[in-house]
C-alpha cells in the first residue's frame, strides 16, 4: 500500500485529547468583565472554549463571603429551591484547566464541585455542568441573596482585606 502509514497511537492520542473536555458553569470573578476573567483565556492554564451564557435551572442562594485575605467572594450554596436562578457563563475546559481551576477555587476544602442543570440564555436547551459550590456557609433570613455577581453593580467588589 502506497502513501502514509497509519499511525494508530498518534491518531488515538489526538482523538482522546479532543474528547476530554468538561462543561463548567462559572458565576463569579472568572466571568467576563470581572477581576479574574483573564484566566479563562490564559492558555498556560489549559484549553477553554466559551459556550454561552446561562443560568441555573433551579434556584440556589448566591452570597458574598470572606476567606483568608479576601472579602466579597461570590459563593453559591447547595440549597436547592432557595434564592434565585443564578446567572453565569458556560465553558468547556480540558483536564489541565480543570486541575488549575480546582487549585484556584480551593477544591475540595473551600469549594466543592457539584453537577447541576444549567439553562442556556439563548433558549437552545439545558446543559449538565460542573459548578463550584461554597463549602461550610450557612444562610440566614437576613442574608442578601444575589441573582448575579457583578462587582460594579453590587457595590462590594472582590478585594484583598
Amino acid at each position: 500500500m502506497k502513501g502514509r502509514e497509519f499511525e494508530p497511537f498518534s491518531t488515538l492520542q489526538i482523538f482522546s485529547a479532543a474528547l476530554v473536555m468538561y462543561r463548567i458553569f462559572i458565576y463569579g470573578t472568572l466571568k467576563a468583565n470581572e477581576m479574574n476573567s483573564f484566566h479563562m483565556t490564559d492558555d498556560s492554564h489549559g484549553k477553554t472554549v466559551f459556550v454561552g451564557k446561562g443560568k441555573t435551572s433551579e434556584r440556589y442562594p448566591l452570597v458574598l463571603v470572606a476567606f483568608k485575605q479576601f472579602r466579597n467572594i461570590p459563593g453559591m450554596i447547595y440549597q436547592e429551591g432557595v434564592g434565585h436562578h443564578i446567572d453565569g457563563e458556560i465553558w468547556d475546559v480540558d483536564e489541565t484547566f480543570l486541575k488549575w481551576l480546582d487549585n484556584f477555587e480551593g477544591y475540595p476544602d473551600v469549594y466543592r464541585r457539584e453537577t447541576l442543570k444549567i439553562t442556556r440564555a439563548d433558549g437552545s436547551g439545558e446543559d449538565t455542568c460542573l459548578v463550584y459550590i461554597k463549602c461550610n456557609v450557612q444562610i440566614s433570613e437576613s442574608s442578601n441573596l444575589l441573582t448575579s455577581y457583578n462587582s460594579a453593580e453590587c457595590g462590594r467588589p472582590y478585594i484583598p482585606s
